[in-house]
């Protein structure tokens, strides 16, 4: 007489039975648990260059230590393999997971990675890390293109501050703007521009300041700008002699253009100085047998 019972996933076969086979051999009188197998999952090992920094420069024929932090949340990292590209450069089995670099005397930047494996095949590769041999990782040069000095922007309004990085071997990885000795944007990545608002009216000065992967640190020359608000005060209009106003908001040394229209679509100059003050009167003369008038003001 057999029994069996699959209700469970598992079935009890007493000798004899046509299952017992399935699960090896059986004595008279024993009975075998056959249990569902279940597939358990394999977090990979995790990998980390510690060393060296990225961007660091290094002499030719320097040794250069690489060594690298792996670890593994449900089993034993077992081996970690140092590579330069698709070259294998060494295996560690055992931690602390260091390997000497000796391959130095080409002059030259080099890229490389580790790969930590764990007891049950499973593996993945650290982010790369670049460094230099023989090359002097100089700092970048630095340069605010835009606004240009001397620009006077208007207020309320913005400035766009777009800043050049110059760099032949390696990689600003910030750039930080200053208005007048205050952080006023921090850009991580190209293009290097940022936008400032609130411009309270008044000389300003911007420089920005570039760090590379190396920690080489570089700032750019000063730039020098002028936000101001350019107003028309006390307009009046004159039959026989135009209209007149007080502008006010000028920036000294700058040229001035005042321009007219009669229906703010289609405009025309009628002024142009280089102000030695910041207000001063005008009359509009071609106006005179006008009632209605726009105006509006470049500063350059």
């Amino acid at each position: 007489m057999k029994t069996e019972n699959a209700s469970n996933g598992w079935m009890n076969v007493q000798a004899g039975s046509p299952h017992a086979g399935k699960c090896g051999a059986a004595l008279a009188a024993l009975w075998v648990i056959c249990s569902p197998l279940q597939a358990q999952s394999n977090t990979p090992p995790q990998a980390i260059l510690i060393h060296p920094p990225a961007g660091r420069s290094y002499a030719a024929g320097a040794a250069i230590r690489l060594e690298v932090e792996a670890t593994d949340v449900d089993d034993a990292v077992v081996r970690v393999d140092f590579f330069e590209g698709s070259t294998l450069l060494g295996t560690v089995t055992n931690a602390p997971y260091r390997l000497m670099f000796t391959n130095t005397m080409e002059v030259r930047p080099h890229t490389v990675f580790a790969r930590a494996t764990d007891s049950r095949g499973a593996s993945s590769d650290s982010p790369a890390v670049r460094f230099y041999v023989g090359m002097d990782n100089a700092p970048p040069i630095v340069t605010i293109a835009a606004p240009s000095e001397g620009a006077v922007i208007g207020v309320p309004g913005t400035v766009v501050v777009s800043v050049v990085i110059d760099d032949d071997d390696d990689r600003p990885s910030l750039v930080t703007i200053y208005q007048d000795s205050q952080v006023a944007a921090v850009v991580g990545e190209m293009p290097y521009t940022a936008v400032i608002s609130n411009l309270t009216v008044g000389s300003h000065v911007l420089r920005a300041k570039a760090v590379d992967p190396s920690i080489n640190i570089a700032w750019s020359a000063e730039v020098h700008f002028t936000a101001t608000h350019v107003a028309l005060e006390k307009a009046q209009f004159l039959w026989g002699e135009g209209f007149k106003c007080r502008l006010t908001g000028l920036v000294v040394g700058h040229r001035t253009r005042i321009l007219a229209s009669r229906d703010a679509r289609a405009w025309f100059s009628i002024w142009t100085r280089i102000p030695g003050t910041t207000e001063i009167n005008f009359t509009d003369i071609s106006a005179t047998n006008y009632t209605q008038r726009f105006y509006r003001v470049s500063i350059e």
